[in-house]
């Protein structure tokens, strides 16, 4: 392509880069045939689907290398392999931290550089143009490094380390290989009973960690929970965190507030729908049992509409009966569910821990594990490396964004605005609550009918006079 590179720059920007040691570049290239004085015999192009093929670069290096990027592809300790995703507080890059490759790198791997899938990390980013220009995502990133080190538990995912580089502030998390909930569920249906059990006897576990650490993760989804291969369950994001031993921040567009909404809106509590900071541990209960639905439906328990229907869902209206849209889930399972999806904080199970409990009680012995095919780490890089542009976090945001990638979507996990003051259609599974007898539909229909047939009868008997 016209806008690549020339193979001698692309070879100058792997060196400034970073992304493999300038010391090792001369062999590397020398084991290519590739030599600085016939480099016009050479396309950069070729030369990067080289580095690829030997495990040396990976897709989304070459790209921004190959379009003259290079800034960004170290950050510390850590090369930046691929995106993982994007949010409104940051972006999530899998990453390799070169300390913990550099014992690979010494045993003899090709030119001295360990293979890309060596020592993985997710890597939490702020970019910096948005720190500068959004002091409060700031505020947001110190928040959630300090909820991290609060957190020890292996159904929470882990902080390695946070740090800057380069003036740019990261968060190295425990890489967890798998698929999210959402994934596993969207692709390969809803979840069996005896496999959710254990599954969200996990998550209920991770959530009663943080819950003791004083902490309300206030984004539990499916999104947020990932599946290992051997069916182990882990709590991903802290970002929209909240310690309840501290005091809020002023500024709502923080930590939200009253009319600032923070959260899911799927997954959101009513209490949380209505004041951000203003509740208490359950209203993670609650975003369980709506993970927990899902999980045994396919479907949230208020699916379609827009943010403000669903805000007024989860006030409101109740969920369709489980066992109507599943009817193989146990009574004794979906009764569990409905609890948690109950308005009423109280109504809800006590804790986390009593969750837990009741899910492992309603099977004699434990049940299998959610079993998914196992691969190998390099195939875990392969899963996500892609040449996708649009992911230039170290630039200010004014590169088009490409539509097709999951990173190219924003999420900021919450909505400023006023519930709508009508009540919207209802979705497709929810129905309302029991309304007064007196404003039952049915009794307005009877009532309409026995009208119509009364001036019936009065137009024939006015006939026959």
């Amino acid at each position: 392509m016209s806008s690549e590179v020339s193979a001698a720059r692309f070879v100058e920007l792997i060196g400034r880069s970073g992304v493999v040691p300038a010391e090792r570049l001369p062999r590397i290239l020398a084991e290519l045939g590739y030599e600085a004085s016939s480099s016009s015999h050479w396309s950069a192009r070729a030369l990067a689907d080289r580095l690829i093929e030997r495990g040396l670069l990976t897709h989304f290096q070459a790209a921004k290398l190959l379009r003259g990027r290079w800034i960004g592809l170290v950050v510390g300790s850590y090369r930046v392999l691929a995106p993982l995703g994007r949010g409104g507080m940051g972006m999530v890059f899998l990453a390799q931290d070169q300390r913990t490759a550099s014992d690979s790198a010494a045993a003899g791997e090709v030119g001295g550089v360990p293979p890309v899938w060596e020592g993985l990390v997710a890597l939490k980013i702020l970019p910096p143009h948005l720190a500068r220009k959004e002091p409060r995502m700031q505020e947001r990133f110190e928040r959630e490094q300090r909820y991290y080190q609060r957190v020890q538990h292996p159904r929470v995912v882990r902080m390695l380390e946070a740090g800057e580089g380069q003036g740019i502030r990261y968060i190295a998390l425990e890489f967890v290989p798998g698929r999210s909930l959402q994934e596993l569920v969207s692709r390969w249906g809803r979840l069996e009973a005896e496999r959710a059990i254990p599954l969200f006897a996990e998550v209920a576990e991770g959530l009663q960690h943080l819950h003791e650490q004083n902490l309300i993760h206030r984004d539990v989804k499916p999104a947020n929970i990932m599946v290992t291969p051997q069916g182990s369950a882990k709590l991903l994001d802290l970002g929209l965190a909240l310690a309840t031993d501290e005091p809020p921040p002023q500024d709502i567009r923080i930590a939200g507030g009253k009319g600032y909404i923070v959260g899911t809106m799927d997954y959101i509590a009513p209490e949380q729908a209505r004041h951000a900071t203003a509740i208490d541990h359950r209203a993670d209960l609650y975003a369980l049992g709506c993970t927990l639905y899902f999980a045994l439906t396919g479907t949230p328990p208020f699916p379609g509409g827009s943010k403000r229907d669903k805000i007024r869902w989860q006030r409101q209206a109740e969920p369709i009966f489980i066992r109507e849209l599943n009817p193989v889930v146990p009574p004794a399972l979906a009764e569990l569910v409905h609890r948690l999806l109950a308005k009423d904080p109280a109504q809800r199970p006590a804790s986390a821990w009593q969750v837990r409990e009741e899910l492992l009680a309603l099977t004699q012995s434990m049940p299998s594990a959610v079993a998914l095919p196992a691969w190998s780490a390099q195939e875990t890089v392969e899963l996500f490396d892609t040449d996708t542009v649009g992911t230039d976090w170290w630039e200010d945001a004014s590169e088009p964004v490409s539509p097709t990638h999951p990173a190219s979507t924003p999420n900021t996990g919450e909505w400023n605005g006023a519930p709508a003051i009508q009540p919207p259609p209802l979705p497709p599974h929810a129905r309302q609550p029991s309304m007064p007898q007196s404003q039952s539909p049915l009794v307005w229909t009877l009532l309409v009918s026995l009208g119509l047939l009364l001036l019936a009868a009065v137009v024939i008997l006015l006939r026959s006079l």
